[in-house]
């Protein structure tokens, strides 16, 4: 499971430049709801642009 690393890594920057979303949980200390839908929407957004494929052919 090479990829693991690296997705974590993009979504950890993905959500970095989403700031609103990271600033809202951390200044609350909760998940509202609004900020719930924030979130899975910019996961979202992530996933539909992660290429597993990218790696390939890296560590042959």
């Amino acid at each position: 499971v090479p990829q693991v690393p690296r997705f974590h890594d993009e979504l950890r920057e993905h959500l970095r430049t989403e700031s609103s979303v990271l600033a809202s949980i951390r200044e609350s200390g909760d998940v509202p709801d609004e900020t719930e839908e924030k979130l899975k929407a910019e996961l979202d957004k992530f996933l539909k642009s992660f290429n597993i494929e990218e790696e390939k052919g890296i560590a042959g």
